[in-house]
C-alpha cells in the first residue's frame, strides 16, 4: 500500500490523548476506530489505535478510491484486533 511511491502502512501515529505519549512506531497497539474521509477523492481513511493506555491517530493514504473503500471495510471488520494482525491480512485478492 502506497501513495506517490511512499508506503502508507503502517501509518505514522500522532498522540491524541490518554496516558503519556510513548511515540509508537509501526504495527503496535489495538485498532479502536476507522473513519473514511468524507472529502473527495476518497483515497484516505483515518485510524484510531490504543497503545499502552494512550490513543493515537493515523492516516492511510492510497491512490485508488475503490481499494480505499475495500480497506475501510477490512479495517472496520478488524476493530479490536492488533495492528500487527491487521498488517498480516492477505490483500492479494483485492488486485
Amino acid at each position: 500500500m502506497s501513495y506517490g511511491g511512499c508506503p502508507s502502512w503502517p501509518p505514522a501515529w500522532l498522540w491524541s490523548g490518554g496516558y503519556d505519549n510513548t511515540w509508537p512506531k509501526g504495527e503496535v497497539g489495538f485498532l479502536k476506530a476507522v473513519m473514511p474521509s468524507k472529502i473527495a477523492p476518497h483515497i484516505r481513511c483515518f485510524l484510531i489505535m490504543e497503545h499502552q493506555e494512550a490513543l493515537y491517530s493515523g492516516m492511510v493514504l492510497l491512490e485508488d478510491p475503490a481499494f480505499c473503500s475495500q480497506l475501510v471495510e477490512i479495517f472496520q471488520a478488524n476493530i479490536g484486533n492488533t495492528l500487527h494482525d491487521i498488517g498480516d491480512i492477505d490483500l492479494s485478492w483485492t488486485l
